[in-house]
């Protein structure tokens, strides 16, 4: 499954359960949820740091092409 795929599947399961959230935001949460489990319990402040801040340039990226793009 593509993490597109993930994002959405994730956002629609949720919005069935009256929780409103972007796809952005199912992003964040699955990046997050995934280096859980690959890092189980040595989960850091770093980690989330570096997790956040490649969220942060992915969407800003792709916000900078739908501008490009007259979006």
């Amino acid at each position: 499954m593509t993490n597109k795929e993930k994002v959405a599947y994730l956002r629609i399961a949720l919005a069935l359960q009256n929780i409103s959230v972007n796809d952005e935001m199912c992003d964040r949460v699955i990046a997050t949820y995934e280096k859980i489990l690959k890092l189980k319990g040595k989960f850091s402040i770093e980690d989330a740091i570096d997790l956040m801040l490649g969220m942060d340039h992915k969407y800003a990226e792709e916000k900078i092409e739908k501008i490009k793009e007259g979006k």
